[in-house]
């Protein structure tokens, strides 16, 4: 059984990545989006990327940079 987009924001949460709850919505949401770090109470950002369906981007396909994260973390 697939996992749903919120099944997938639940598992990034648990692992300290932070996604927008606006962004498991029925509409498309276009636009630039970036990953960033925090250590040591500093921000930096380190990966910036666009995309016509952000959600669907990090977390639907099997290619989404969360997802994969996700999935490498569960194996590990």
């Amino acid at each position: 059984m697939r996992k749903t987009l919120k099944q997938k924001k639940d598992e990034a949460e648990k692992e300290g990545i932070h996604i927008p709850t606006d962004l498991l919505g029925d509409k498309n949401i276009v636009g630039i989006y970036g990953f960033f770090a925090i250590k040591r109470d500093e921000e930096y950002y380190f990966y910036i990327g666009k995309s016509t369906n952000i959600a669907y981007r990090l977390l639907g396909s099997s290619n989404g940079h969360v997802y994969l994260y996700l999935k490498k973390s569960i194996q590990n």
